[in-house]
Parts: C-alpha cells; structure tokens; sequence
C-alpha cells in the first residue's frame, strides 16, 4: 500500500477534524499489523494478572488449613516472596505492553513521514527501549502524584480556613446557625469552582503530556526523562486543541467502550444465576471476567488510540518545526 494513499500529505498541518479522521484512516487500512502488535501488548498485560492469580493461589495453597481442610489464612511468608517476584515480573510486562504501544505510533508516524517501516522492524526498536517506556511512564506517575497531594493539601488548608472564618463571623454575630447556612451554601459553590477548575487544569496538563511516548518510539536520542519535556515543548500552545481532538477521539471510541461494559454486564448476569453477588467466588470471577473483557477490548481500541497520538505528534512537528517543509524539500532533491 502507498503510504500517501492512507495519510495526509506531509507538508500540512491538519484541522481537528482531519486529525481524527486521517487517525481512523491509518487505523483501518493498517488494520493487520496494529491489531497484531495490540494482541501482543494485550498478552503481556494478561500475563501479569495470570501470574497474579497464581501467587495467590500458591500461597493459599501452603497455608495451614482447619478440619475442614480448607485454608484459613494465606502462607503470608510465601504470599510476600512470591509478591516481591511478582512485581519484578510485572514491571517487566507493563515495559512491554508500553513498547508494544510505541511501535503502533512508530509505525503510523513513518507512514505519515513517507518512511514506511514493517512491523518487525519497528517492535525491535521500541523493544529496545523498553526502559525507557517504563521509566518515563513511572516519572508521569510520580508527577501526577505529586498533583494529588499538592490539590489535597490546598483543598484541606481552605477548608481550615473557612471553617475557621464562618466559626469566627458566627460568635461575632451571635447567629452560628444562619452562618452555618451561609457558611455551607458559600462552601458548597467554593467547592464547584474549585472542582472544575481543577478538572480543567488536569485536562490541559494531560494535553501537555499526551504524546511523551512518541519522542521515545521515534527520536533515537530519547530518554526516559527528555521525552516528558519534549512533550510539554511541542504541545505548548495548542494544549486545548488537543484537548477537543482527545475528546472527539472519545467520542469516536465511546460506542466500543459502551459495548465493553455491556458485556461485563451480561457476564455478571449470568455469573448471578449460579452464585450469589455476595460470594467471594463471584466477586473473583467477576473481575477476572471484567478484566478479560476489558483486554479484549482494548485490542480494538488501543491502536486507534496510538495513531491519533502519532498525528498529534506529527501534527505538532509539522507546527512548530517545520518538519513536512523539511521532507519536502528532501522528496523534492
């Protein structure tokens, strides 16, 4: 297939709308290899969770049991080992479910850059950089709690402090009661504000960090910690832009999503015709259920996700570096 039949041409920055649709294009006319490359990643993920199940079963299964011979409680020494190997595995799945996810951006951002690469080829080399993924994914972490506790601590301390000013108008006026009606309705608006001001906030930072995976997937000189901050480079000034793209994305995706959650539904109904919803082993097969479906799922939906990234990224390149005037003139040579 000719890589100009299934993107955009590269010398232009794209519309909202055509970033969707040109990410939708890429998606289906390259269907086979993102869906391979998505049940892998779908692998790794499940492995974790298998290997889950299995510390816990090993560790019940050397416990001490009653006269029933049914355990009372996990081996917690075996149950902690196996734990601390477990997460050394997990990390290890998570770096390559990461790298899986960059080698489907790899892969549409040369087909947008009129470099097409096979998908061997770009596995190998997000694979090899696996570290990096998982070391930038750690750090977005770190940053986005380090968000939580700042709005936390902020939150508290202005709930302090209006407690303790509508206290102090309420002796002043000897009227506690219709201070506290004051007090609660004030709280109760502050509140609001203050809530969707920080989900805009979020919004935006999240815009500002939505592509940190693609300077790892496509620069050779990426690391783990320059890609967050070439992300927050390259997204600076069009933040709300790829807010509205993200959110149009969502909507494109929200009928798979919606389709997912009925089926969780379904599995739950037809879970409570056999167990009772106050069963542990419901509880247990529910979720191993709903997480399954979920994986399942995310096959369909996480290569649409990798190549809208990867024209927000190209997108952004062309704005801002010139990057489809440069390969112009090189095609032109």
């Amino acid at each position: 297939m000719s890589p100009s039949s299934s993107s955009p041409q590269p010398w232009r920055s794209l519309s909202i709308g055509n970033l969707v649709s040109a990410s939708f294009q890429l998606y289906r006319n390259n269907l086979q290899p993102y869906l391979s490359i998505s049940f892998q990643a779908a692998l790794w993920s499940g492995l974790s969770l298998v290997l889950l199940l299995l510390v816990v079963g090993i560790s019940f299964a050397t416990s001490a049991t009653d006269s029933a011979g049914i355990p009372r409680m996990p081996n917690w020494g075996v149950l902690i080992l196996l734990l601390l190997v477990w997460i050394g595995i997990a990390l290890y799945c998570s770096a390559r479910t990461l790298a899986c996810a960059g080698a489907i951006s790899r892969l549409a951002y040369q087909e947008l850059t009129n470099q097409p690469e096979a998908s061997r080829e770009a596995s190998r080399f997000t694979q090899s950089r696996s570290g990096s993924f998982l070391g930038a994914a750690f750090l977005i972490g770190v940053i986005y709690l380090g968000l939580y506790i700042g709005f936390w601590i902020i939150f508290t301390v202005l709930a302090l402090l209006l407690m303790g000013i509508f206290a102090g108008i309420g002796i002043a006026t000897q009227q506690s009661s219709s201070a506290g009606v004051v007090a609660g309705i004030f709280t109760v608006g502050l509140v609001l504000v203050a809530t969707l001001l920080v989900l805009l906030f979020l919004s935006w930072f999240s815009a500002r960090l939505s592509i940190w995976e693609l300077p790892i997937a496509v620069e050779r000189d990426a690391t783990a910690s320059n890609s967050i901050g070439r992300s927050m480079s390259l997204t600076k000034g069009n933040a709300w832009r790829i807010v509205i793209v993200l959110f149009v994305g969502f909507l494109i995706t929200l009928p798979l999503f919606l389709l997912i959650q009925l089926g969780s539904w379904v599995v739950d109904l037809g879970l409570a015709r056999f167990l009772a919803d106050t069963d542990p082993l419901f509880q247990i097969l529910s979720t191993l259920f709903g997480y399954l479906i979920g994986i399942l799922g995310n096959i369909f939906l996480l290569p649409f996700w990798q190549a809208l990234k990867a024209m927000i990224y190209y997108d952004l390149k062309v704005r801002r570096e010139g990057l489809g005037l440069e390969l112009g003139r090189k095609n032109g040579a």
